[in-house]
């Protein structure tokens, strides 16, 4: 995101208070951030902007707002699932932090800065990991089948061949249950809102990724406690790997997470183990990873993707 780091994720966990928030910097970033985000959301008006007076035509804004407002809807719903949570148990959180950011999502994402001056459970080290992907896969969800309906299949230009959008496993299915099966030679070209949606699952499974302190980390350390500490180092070399062999983009997250490394801190006071509904949603995060991930987002290289492809 969405790649990260068109990505959203949490600060380190460490003591100490976060202080009082800097109101005016979080609106100024999220306005930053709107803007950038509705200026790619209108390249979705396509063959309108080589009209001219363009920027007059009602029809271009609304595409970049459709893409803007949904992902920017999205992002938020994702870091108030963490600091809602975080708040609900008495853990120091800074408000969202927006990125504006450039294609190919026009955002480098959202985070939060959390600290802890206290040890915690790891009922609420889950819960405050597992609120934001949860928040904002039940936001991106209706907004990728909204978005869904209203786009359309058409013959895919010779020069767009290639280029494709990857897909994860709830894309294949949606894809198939809203269109049938693709006639060769065509594709689904996707509406703004629908886009937003994409995005929307892809951040969600970058956030899921067990490692560090990805949320997906925070999720995996209260699972299965200092027994996920003994395979971070493997499942790290495993992402290099994808990196090398399948989409460059994954070696960005692996450089982000080497320096801030794979294992995941003993902040949790007692037994690390979660129980009853807990243990089941911990699992559901883990299934909800593979229903979003896309090893292959872009089928172009990472170079292609930071220029916009």
């Amino acid at each position: 995101m969405e790649s990260e780091q068109v990505d959203s994720r949490e600060g380190e966990v460490e003591g100490g208070p976060t202080g009082a928030p800097r109101w005016w910097l979080h609106g100024l970033l999220l306005l930053a951030t709107l803007g950038t985000t509705t200026a790619f959301g209108v390249t979705f008006a396509g063959d309108r902007l080589d009209a001219p007076g363009w920027w007059a035509d009602p029809a271009v804004w609304s595409q970049g707002l459709a893409y803007s407002l949904s992902i920017m809807a999205i992002l938020l719903a994702h870091e108030l699932g963490h600091y809602i949570t975080a708040r609900r148990y008495g853990v120091d959180v800074t408000p969202p932090f927006f990125l504006p950011g450039f294609p190919p999502f026009g955002t480098f994402g959202a985070f939060i800065k959390m600290r802890m001056e206290r040890p915690v459970t790891a009922s609420q080290l889950f819960r405050i990991g597992a609120g934001g992907p949860y928040a904002g896969f039940v936001l991106a969800l209706p907004l990728l089948m909204i978005g869904l309906a209203l786009s359309e299949v058409q013959p895919l230009p010779e020069e767009l061949a290639g280029a494709q959008l990857g897909d994860s496993l709830l894309m294949m299915g949606l894809v198939r249950a809203f269109f049938g099966v693709i006639p060769q030679g065509q594709d689904v070209f996707l509406h703004p809102m629908a886009y937003a949606g994409w995005v929307g699952m892809f951040v969600t499974s970058f956030n899921l990724v067990p490692l560090g302190q990805l949320d997906g980390g925070h999720i995996a350390y209260t699972l299965f406690g200092e027994r996920f500490n003994k395979v971070a180092w493997g499942l790290y070399g495993a992402l290099v790997v994808l990196g090398l062999l399948v989409f460059q983009g994954w070696l960005v997250l692996a450089l982000f997470l080497f320096f801030m490394g794979p294992k995941h801190p003993p902040v949790v006071e007692g037994r690390v183990a979660l129980k009853g509904v807990d243990r089941w949603a911990g699992f559901g995060a883990l299934a909800l990873l593979v229903l979003t991930f896309t090893p292959r987002p872009f089928n172009v290289s990472i170079m292609d993707v930071l220029s916009g492809m």
